[in-house]
């Protein structure tokens, strides 16, 4: 007896056998790319620490160039103000001491040229004051920051001066 289904069976098998064997010969490949895979990280690693330990003392972060020397401040003195000031019943001394720190040299050289054009305009800003009000923080800065804009002004047919900041080295009102 012949049986028509024990080839077909015959071929499944054959046909399995196949398959598992191309499985096994991939298998085969995978295994080597990761251990190939694993043999480059640990040879990564090991050359990283190697590295690390014989340059201990050696910066892990690029050092930086250092950065330019910041120019030295220039600041003009000017003689002490003493000025009255005229509150609403009273009168009050307001007495003032003050340095300009300015951008350049040339800002220098034109405030020491026209010092009394600049002592004017000082004092007539302060004299105009309001004694309670210059003697708050708030009024000290916006005094401050109205010597600097009146000292900015430009003197005659001359470029606008650089005052950076105005610096009060004595403040009375009595």
């Amino acid at each position: 007896m012949h049986n028509p289904n024990r080839g077909r069976i015959g071929q499944a098998f054959a046909a399995i056998a196949h398959i598992k064997q191309r499985a096994a010969q991939r298998g085969r490949i995978a295994r080597s790319l990761v251990a190939l895979l694993a043999l480059v990280i640990l040879g990564a690693s090991a050359t990283a620490i190697t590295y690390l330990i014989t340059n201990r003392n050696a910066p892990l972060v690029v050092t930086q160039t250092a950065p330019a020397e910041a120019a030295a401040p220039i600041f003009v003195g000017i003689e002490p103000f003493t000025v009255s000031l005229n509150g609403n019943n009273y009168e009050r001394v307001l007495h003032v001491a003050l340095t300009l720190k300015v951008a350049d040299e040339r800002t220098r050289e034109r405030l020491t040229q026209y010092q009394p054009v600049a002592r004017s305009r000082l004092l007539l800003l302060l004299s105009e004051q309001d004694p309670e009000a210059v003697q708050t923080s708030a009024g000290k800065r916006q005094l401050a920051n109205d010597i600097r804009h009146a000292i900015n002004q430009p003197f005659t047919g001359s470029e606008p001066q650089q005052v950076i900041d105005v610096l009060f080295t004595a403040f009375v009102v009595q």
